[in-house]
């Protein structure tokens, strides 16, 4: 039984509410609060993004669940991270568009931005499993290893100083998975009011930087 509840109630769903619901809700509470809103609520939206950032991650969920503490990165840190690294990439696109003769009004830009968040999600991922295998290894390899005639075990000090290595390492790049998903949600939160132009391909011009060729 959930005995706290209050993260719950903010966003208007039950405590057995699934992942999905959650995310339904706050993107439709958010909307209506957000600052840059007419009518909008700082306040309130930070309230919705401070539950959200709880309950969207199963493990800081679980942990509210048992005792309503809601510890884990401030939810205004990490939400600075996202918003830096979409405006790093919104800067890359828009500096590549033009240097291939592609104008900012010409292409959606929450398209290609998402399409950038996306290839490093592919990108990150294969590193985050390659570098767990690797944790996994030197976890073996510290159980198995025993010194003679009680002296240090030196190989697992060494092997336990690789996990520690690895798993920060994990860590980072968990991280960059998050943030990159958090970004995608937020970007298809909007929509993007842009110009098709004609005889330009201007999505995989601006994708692959190469210039403003005619279809």
């Amino acid at each position: 039984m959930v005995l706290h509840v209050d993260l719950y109630n903010r966003l208007g769903v039950a405590p057995d509410a699934s992942p999905e619901d959650i995310k339904r809700a706050y993107r439709r509470l958010s909307k209506t609060c957000h600052p840059d809103t007419k009518g909008g609520d700082a306040t309130k939206f930070a309230q919705l993004t401070d539950a959200y950032d709880v309950l969207s991650d199963p493990e800081r969920r679980a942990k509210y669940d048992r005792s309503g503490r809601t510890e884990g990165a401030r939810p205004d840190d990490e939400l600075s991270q996202i918003y830096t690294e979409i405006g790093n990439k919104m800067g890359k696109v828009l500096s590549e568009a033009a240097k291939g003769g592609v104008d900012g009004k010409n292409f959606d830009l929450i398209e290609v931005l998402v399409a950038e968040f996306e290839a490093h999600i592919a990108e990150v991922e294969p590193k985050l499993e390659m570098m767990t295998r690797t944790r996994d290894k030197y976890r073996d390899v510290a159980k198995r290893t025993i010194s003679k005639k009680g002296k240090p075990n030196v190989l697992r000090m060494i092997a336990d100083g690789r996990v520690n290595m690895a798993t920060q390492q994990i860590l980072e790049f968990e991280r960059h998975i998050k943030v990159s998903r958090r970004a995608i949600g937020i970007l298809q939160d909007h929509e993007y009011d842009w110009e098709e132009a004609e005889q330009i391909n201007l999505f995989v011009n601006v994708m692959n930087y190469g210039g403003t060729t005619s279809g």
